[in-house]
């Protein structure tokens, strides 16, 4: 095991298997990283050869931790990620492990970034209905969603007109 200096920490216990001292077979966490690490030759992406969860992203094992590969190499070569804070993949790729396509965001900025519905959402400039989305006529919800004012207001208008009706008679 390393410390965040890269300095060997010897294990509490009797842990001969991970220091090596008894196991030729042992290999520091970094050497064991890029036996898994690939180039491709039209992309500076350093792509993944080992284990991919099932969202894409490459799995790391240190000792008996499995941690994800980008935050591993993220950490080792730039410093820890910080607090509320993700890694967003630049080259849109997530089995890149280049620290360099590697970059520290908030969750909001990542969607947005990516090809998601948020993404979507925020570049609308008009409701299905052909509205704009500016000014007045924006409303937002609790949870930080737009809707329209004009179509909230014609709903409103039918839905109380519909309300004012006796039941059973036929307004025409």
């Amino acid at each position: 095991m390393y410390s965040s200096e890269g300095a060997m920490m010897r294990p509490i216990g009797n842990n001969a298997k991970r220091t090596g001292e008894s196991n030729p077979a042992w290999r520091p966490p970094m050497d064991r990283f890029f036996d898994r690490v690939g180039i491709t030759e039209n992309s500076d992406c350093l792509f993944w050869k080992g284990f991919i969860n099932h969202n894409g992203y490459p799995k790391f094992t240190i000792g008996s931790r499995v941690v994800r590969a980008h935050r591993f190499i993220y950490e080792w070569c730039i410093g820890p990620i910080p607090n509320g804070m993700e890694l967003d993949h630049l080259c849109r790729n997530r089995n890149c492990v280049n620290p360099s396509h590697l970059e520290a965001v908030t969750r909001r900025e990542n969607l947005l970034r990516g090809n998601t519905f948020a993404r979507e959402n925020s570049e609308k400039t008009a409701c299905i209905k052909g509205h704009p989305f500016i000014g007045r006529n924006v409303m937002l919800t609790r949870d930080g969603k737009r809707k329209c004012r004009a179509c909230a207001t014609i709903r409103d208008h039918i839905r109380r007109s519909k309300a004012a009706t006796p039941a059973g008679l036929d307004v025409r």
